[in-house]
């Protein structure tokens, strides 16, 4: 599964509240993931950062981003979906985002490579790549066996 997940803003997407769209989608999607059985990769861009750790300068508190977090990690937690780039790197400073305005360094780690527990044992690398030119985000990649 490849997804893209609507950034939380204020502006309406499609007429709708952006949080509440994006917060049912990404329901839906774990929804999805967990149905399609014990060996899947979910991949993409979910805008929004897990910890602390997955950003800088800091982390966005206000009340629509900390809803989002919380609200995916508590799907990463009840579907069991591992988040492994984080798995495999627990302390290390990783960012797929970078503001190409920014004077100083600006970064989140907001694209992940989500897989079923079952998968865990085959993954054999997981690594945040070089950026591109083409994109503000690094690409993620996971290597199974």
């Amino acid at each position: 599964v490849n997804l893209y997940a609507v950034n939380g803003t204020s502006r309406p997407y499609l007429d709708r509240d952006r949080h509440a769209f994006k917060r049912e989608f990404q329901r839906q999607l774990f929804e999805l993931g967990a149905s399609l059985g014990p060996r899947v990769v979910m991949a993409g861009d979910f805008n929004v950062s897990r910890t602390k750790l997955d950003t800088h300068p800091r982390l966005r508190t206000e009340g629509p981003h900390a809803q989002a977090r919380a609200e995916l990690n508590a799907l990463i937690d009840e579907t069991g979906f591992v988040d492994i780039w984080r798995a495999r790197n627990p302390e290390a400073k990783g960012y797929t985002w970078y503001n190409p305005r920014a004077r100083w360094l600006d970064a989140a780690r907001v694209d992940y490579v989500l897989v079923s527990p079952a998968l865990v044992p085959e993954v054999r690398d997981a690594a945040i790549l070089d950026k591109q030119p083409w994109s503000d985000h690094r690409p993620v990649s996971v290597t199974l066996a």
